[in-house]
C-alpha cells in the first residue's frame, strides 16, 4: 500500500507500510522511517511521509548499452559479448527474459534468454537491438533501456 498523499496520517499506517504490526512502538530515529521518509540524518517530520512506500518502482538497467565493432577480414566474424541486466526496486523475487527489439540482418544466439546475464554470439548481420525484460513477484514489468549492437565491416 503507498501512504495517503494528503489529509490525515497515522502512526499506525506508517507501521503498516514498512511491514510492522499497527500498535508496534517506534522512533522517528529508526532507520526504516528515514528510509521510508527518504532523509538522511538531518531532522525531519510526518509531512516527508505522505505519499511515499516501501516497495520502490521497478527498473532495470545493463551492465552495457552500446557495443560498436569494426572487421577487417572477409569472411563471417566472431563475435561474443557479455551483458548483465540489473533490477532494483519492486518486490523480488525477480524474472528475467531478453527480446529482440530490431534487426539489421543479424542472426544471433544467446545464452539463456531467460535469465540476468547473458552472452551474445554473432552468426553475421550488421547489428540489433535487444533489451531486458524484468517481472517482479507482484508482476510489476519494467524494460531497459535498449542495447545497440553493431558491425561495420572493412
Amino acid at each position: 500500500m503507498t501512504l495517503p498523499a494528503n489529509g490525515t496520517l497515522s502512526a499506525s499506517q506508517i507501521n503498516t507500510e514498512v511491514g510492522r504490526a499497527w500498535n508496534t512502538p517506534g522512533g522517528a530515529a529508526e532507520r526504516i522511517f528515514r528510509d521510508l521518509a527518504e532523509v538522511g540524518d538531518g531532522g525531519y517530520s510526518g509531512a516527508n511521509f505522505y505519499g511515499k512506500s516501501v516497495i520502490k518502482p521497478l527498473q532495470a538497467a545493463l551492465s552495457t548499452y552500446l557495443s560498436e565493432t569494426t572487421f577487417y577480414r572477409a569472411g563471417r566474424p566472431y563475435f561474443n559479448l557479455d551483458v548483465t541486466c540489473s533490477s532494483r526496486g519492486g518486490v523480488p523475487p525477480y524474472s528475467y527474459h531478453w527480446e529482440e527489439v530490431a534487426s539489421y540482418g543479424t542472426k544471433f544466439t544467446l545464452t539463456n534468454a531467460d535469465s540476468a546475464k547473458v552472452i551474445f554470439f554473432n552468426l553475421g548481420g550488421n547489428g540489433a537491438d535487444w533489451r531486458c525484460r524484468v517481472t517482479d513477484s507482484r508482476g510489476q514489468v519494467s524494460y531497459s533501456p535498449n542495447l545497440q549492437i553493431r558491425f561495420y565491416y572493412k
